[in-house]
């Protein structure tokens, strides 16, 4: 039995990327779910970026943390 979701799409953190993108889903007209376990605290930057990156330009002091192995999944339909 099939039965047709409550949300278009849903958007896990509230920061400034999850706030913007909700927007431009809801200006889509795309019914929106965002999710944060705590949507009216302060904001804290956590920037991510691959290592090569950085020490291309000698920032890699700067890493708090590295994995060893990511992966980056993408829907294309």
């Amino acid at each position: 039995m099939e039965t047709e979701a409550a949300f278009d799409v849903a958007i896990i953190g509230a920061g400034p990327a999850g706030l913007s993108l909700a927007a431009a889903c809801a200006e889509r007209h795309l019914r929106t779910l965002l999710l944060d376990p705590v949507v009216h605290r302060p904001w804290v930057p956590n920037y991510g970026a691959w290592l090569d990156e950085l020490q291309g330009v000698g920032l890699e002091r700067f890493a708090a943390h590295t994995w060893r192995r990511t992966a980056v999944r993408s829907d294309t339909d």
